[in-house]
């Protein structure tokens, strides 16, 4: 008996055809999920630095809304700038021990911030004297020379970062050439994200096309604080 056997078979042309769909839908999918991804990742830097902002916003308000404003015309607090932005500052405050020693007491304390350099990414460190060192200087305010790497560690992310003094929200005080005892104190800052950091590296070391002010502009957050000066004259 003869048998007859029917064969099917794809041409060259249909199985190119069918290459080429699956190359495009393949290409879509991964379109679609490292954008899903990219999203996400700037989603997850976005809440990372929302945290970091309200840990260096609640640290410096605790340290303003505490400041002791002097009543004898003794320097009571310095800032240093480099163009728009603070590079060092400190004033007296009345806080609580955090050495939890016997001989530090709650009260009257030296605090300064200093930024590591103006790079981007910047750090921000705190430095805190003891009671015992106030008291020593008569409150007289002279900037540390200890506000160094040793010191507290509040951000290393930083792209910018100021305080400036007010009397008013539309009237700004220049402490280097006034002795007035401002009302208000603005802090401002803008923190970057890694991914930016590396986007930016990349840019400068010549292995990236991106325009540096698009990758600030994605991967930098603005942060902006008024806080009301309450301290006691002293």
């Amino acid at each position: 008996m003869n048998r007859s056997l029917n064969r099917e078979a794809f041409t060259l042309l249909e199985l190119l055809v069918a290459l080429g769909i699956t190359a495009m839908l393949a290409a879509l999918l991964l379109a679609i999920t490292t954008n899903t991804l990219t999203i996400w990742d700037r989603s997850v830097s976005a809440l990372g630095m929302e945290n970091e902002a309200q840990l260096i916003i609640s640290r410096i308000v605790i340290d303003l809304e505490s400041l002791v404003l002097p009543i004898d015309g003794r320097a009571w607090a310095e800032i240093e700038s480099t163009g728009s932005e603070t590079t060092s500052g400190g004033f007296f405050s009345n806080l609580a021990s955090t050495s939890g020693a016997q001989s530090d007491p709650s009260t009257i304390r030296e605090v300064a911030y200093k930024l590591s350099e103006a790079t981007t990414p910047s750090r921000l460190y705190r430095w805190e004297g003891t009671a015992e060192e106030a008291l020593g200087s008569g409150y007289q305010y002279a900037a540390p020379a200890s506000v160094t790497d040793n010191e507290f560690l509040l951000n290393e992310s930083l792209a910018e970062w100021r305080l400036s003094f007010w009397r008013t929200p539309a009237e700004e005080i220049d402490l280097a050439v006034s002795a007035e005892i401002p009302r208000l104190v603005r802090l401002e800052f803008s923190l970057i994200s890694a991914d930016g950091v590396e986007r930016l590296e990349a840019v400068e070391k010549g292995f990236s096309n991106e325009v540096e002010a698009d990758i600030r502009e994605q991967s930098t957050r603005r942060f902006t604080r008024w806080i009301e000066l309450k301290g006691v004259a002293r």
